[in-house]
């Protein structure tokens, strides 16, 4: 039975490892990383996964860093692999913004921002209300679930110390990034169609009767029809996103795998 008593060093820097693995996760997944989830909590919840696996671990073929630079640099590759565990799920989430920025924009709201609390940064209205949305979604789903289950299958496909960033982990993560705007254009696609067609009949408007000021009743118009198309959505919009994270959740491992290994 494990005791605090019989702590070896190994033990200890197979803790410390765990935890870098750990904290790159907490610091960037969603729901975890946000403001709104303090810093100091983030890293006691941490401390408290890396408490509850490394027992798991330390019976691995873990080789003792001869120096604590040593003991850092491996420290910080584990560290940089949590972040990217993180980072695949937080892509959907960009994703989602990015689709309501192109919303807001093609309806006119490109001036109309909000301070988004998690970057500190301007952001589509529009974008907002669907991050919140996804946001939900992602707990209905159990996401969380998934971050966590991702994170302890990571230590299994790569052990400690045994991360490896491989040329191809790099072309994967750039798949992943150009995988953000294809599914931002798959969530705006109704609302960019419906706009479409709306710009072409007032195109056709404005040649039939040129009497009519074409651009006072087209922004007016343009918004209605878009808050009408984006309310409309709004199930194709769930299902889309819940089909990301279930594929995102079935590749995960070999994303792992081919990234740190």
């Amino acid at each position: 039975m494990f005791s605090i008593l019989d702590v070896t060093q190994s033990q200890i820097e197979i803790f410390l490892l765990s935890l870098f693995r750990t904290a790159g996760i907490m610091a960037i997944a969603p729901i975890f990383s946000h403001r709104t989830f303090p810093i100091q909590l983030r890293f006691a919840f941490s401390m408290l996964l890396a408490i509850l696996i490394f027992p798991f671990v330390s019976s691995g073929s873990f080789l003792s860093p001869g120096s604590l630079w040593e003991l850092l640099g491996i420290g910080l590759t584990e560290f940089l692999l949590g972040l990217l565990i993180g980072f695949m799920f937080y892509m959907l989430m960009v994703a989602v913004q990015f689709a309501g920025g192109i919303v807001g924009f093609q309806v006119g709201f490109a001036i109309v921002n909000v301070i988004d609390p998690t970057t500190s940064q301007n952001v589509s209205i529009i974008g907002q209300f669907q991050y919140l949305l996804a946001t939900l979604l992602f707990l209905m789903m159990n996401g969380h679930h998934m971050v966590l289950s991702g994170m302890l299958d990571s230590f299994t496909l790569v052990p400690l110390g045994m991360v490896k960033f491989q040329f191809t982990g790099a072309t994967e993560i750039v798949r992943l990034s150009a995988g953000v705007f294809i599914l931002a254009v798959k969530i705006a696609s109704p609302v960019m169609l419906a706009l479409f067609l709306t710009d072409t009949a007032l195109g056709i408007i404005a040649r039939t009767v040129p009497q009519m000021n074409v651009f006072i009743v087209g922004f007016p118009l343009k918004i209605g029809i878009g808050l009408f198309v984006v309310g409309l959505t709004v199930p194709i919009f769930s299902y889309v996103f819940q089909g990301s994270l279930l594929r995102l959740q079935e590749n995960l491992s070999s994303l792992i795998v081919s990234i740190a290994r």
